[in-house]
């Protein structure tokens, strides 16, 4: 009689164990996957420093970029250093577009002009065959709220900012836009591999 209530709790305990083991195989596998979630909340935390904390007037921040094949299927590495230098806005703004050119308009009721004059220098590059484009497309204006201003205004800026860089050069260029008066706006910089925030004043 002994004999029969001993094998039940024999494969009781052996059961325990199985369960035990598979206990700590889940606990395993979810603490792999932990650091990607971690990883990936952290990499968003950056992002809003980013632009809780914008680079001022006149300094340089250096980004890690990617500088893509023609087809787009090879990246190489770079670093891009990037400064915005000048700001101009409201009418000393628009004097300096019409200096470019007549025909650049005033700004509508209740917006100002934004003359932004930006330099970048391609640092370093894995490749001297590709070259980094640097453009003004890049680059929106976010208003105190957040929200970002479309660049549907157009005008023609002195020595517009559209380059190709390759490794070792530098160039600097203009850009404008229009932006509600007074509103403290923040100037973004995003590519698919990079982004900061400059501050405008």
């Amino acid at each position: 009689m002994k004999k029969h209530i001993l094998l039940p709790a024999l494969f009781l305990s052996f059961s325990t164990v199985i369960a035990a083991c598979g206990s700590d195989a889940g606990t395993n596998s979810a603490n792999e996957q932990a650091p990607a979630i971690q990883e990936g909340a952290a990499e968003e935390e950056n992002k809003k420093d980013a632009a809780s904390y914008p680079v001022k007037l006149n300094e340089t921040v250096t980004l890690d970029e990617v500088i893509y094949s023609d087809d787009g299927l090879k990246g190489f590495k770079a670093k891009l250093k990037l400064t915005v230098t000048e700001v101009t806005r409201g009418q000393e703004a628009y004097e300096q577009l019409q200096q470019v050119n007549k025909s650049n308009k005033p700004a509508p009721e209740g917006f100002e002009w934004v003359l932004v004059k930006v330099k970048g220098k391609l640092a370093e590059a894995e490749t001297e065959e590709f070259p980094y484009w640097l453009s003004a497309m890049n680059f929106k204006f976010v208003s105190e709220d957040g929200d970002i201003y479309n660049q549907e205004a157009s005008a023609a800026v002195p020595n517009e900012l559209d380059a190709e860089l390759f490794k070792g050069m530098e160039e600097e260029g203009y850009f404008a836009d229009l932006i509600e008066i007074g509103d403290e706006v923040t100037l973004k910089y995003e590519t698919l591999d990079a982004r900061v925030f400059f501050q405008t004043q």
